[in-house]
């Protein structure tokens, strides 16, 4: 852990190389690897400090602001300084419980941080995630979720077809009849597109019998097929994972917690009718309502133990998410 003040004190305004110069950076460097440590740094120098302890210790890193605006603000100055692996993690637009439609940049900017924590394909960089309080603070996916579902495919895999395509729609791909915008897939006899969230393109994956013979990305305007590629990870595309419900004994605990009994009729019809398409991974629009019943976890339950969380101006943060309770 290490957190920053908003106060007079250690002055960065060095560019990366003449850092290394400084016995103030060795020793905060020193203190952050053993057990954290409280520093007082210029407003101005935070992203450069912060970019440079990312380049230097090679380990993921989340740093929390109070404010969005803040949040932003800092992740945009360490763009000018590191720009891969860098993540904004947003906060929902909706609070739990609330019947809007996720934004769909604020969905992908979130699966795609969480994404970067563990990934198998990173060129072993570990990301820097920059993150206001409020977003830090509301449920997602539960981490083990997550990292069972997610996987590679590499040319020369053999693979089952309709358990790989209901694996998909399981983690909120959607099946069009061609893809063109993240979170979508199709198929077309032996050819299976995806658009992976976190990719800049979606991928054509070729198969030959149960083997993919080869992957290749593609242009989704023309939908031309381009490079070859070695291999490609697939992420959840929705912020919500549903487990699999062993019996209706589950359904009615669900319906239970829901409170749905104590409804006029017409509230326990919608109640229960969209809870039964959820439970058979039928996806509706706004069906995020329901994600408190199945997300668990922070995204600080992703960070293993190599990672460091930076608190900017922790106080702040504190009264940031005090203000979120009363909401």
């Amino acid at each position: 852990m290490f957190i920053l003040d908003d106060t007079k004190g250690l002055n960065l305004v060095l560019l990366f190389p003449l850092l290394e110069e400084l016995p103030a950076y060795h020793q905060l460097l020193d203190e952050v690897r053993k057990n954290g440590t409280k520093a007082t740094i210029l407003e101005a120098a935070k992203p450069y400090l912060v970019a440079a302890l990312h380049q230097k210790l090679k380990k993921p890193i989340i740093l929390i602001t109070a404010r969005p605006e803040g949040a932003k603000h800092l992740y945009e100055q360490i763009s000018a300084w590191e720009s891969d692996p860098l993540f904004f993690f947003a906060e929902p637009d909706a609070l739990p419980y609330e019947r809007l439609s996720p934004d769909f940049t604020t969905t992908q900017e979130r699966l795609s941080a969480l994404g970067s924590l563990g990934a198998q394909i990173n060129n072993n960089k570990p990301p820097l995630i920059v993150a206001p309080a409020w977003a830090i603070a509301q449920k997602t996916i539960p981490h083990k979720s997550f990292q069972q579902v997610r996987h590679t495919l590499v040319p020369g895999m053999k693979i089952e077809l309709l358990k790989l395509l209901e694996q998909w729609q399981q983690m909120g791909y959607q099946m069009e009849s061609s893809v063109e915008i993240p979170g979508t897939a199709s198929r077309r006899g032996g050819i299976l597109d995806i658009f992976s969230v976190g990719m800049d393109k979606p991928v054509r994956i070729e198969l030959v019998g149960e083997h993919i013979e080869s992957i290749r990305f593609f242009d989704p305007a023309t939908q031309r097929s381009q490079q070859k590629v070695n291999s490609v990870e697939l992420i959840p595309a929705r912020e919500m994972f549903i487990p699999h419900i062993s019996d209706d004994r589950d359904e009615n605990e669900i319906l239970t917690r829901l409170r749905v009994d104590e409804m006029p009729s017409e509230g326990k019809e919608r109640f229960t009718q969209e809870i039964a398409s959820l439970l058979q991974e039928q996806w509706f629009p706004a069906q995020e309502f329901y994600a408190p019943l199945f997300n668990s976890d922070t995204i600080l339950d992703y960070l293993d133990t190599r990672g460091l969380v930076v608190w900017d101006e922790p106080a702040e943060i504190e009264a940031a998410l005090l203000e979120l309770e009363t909401r």
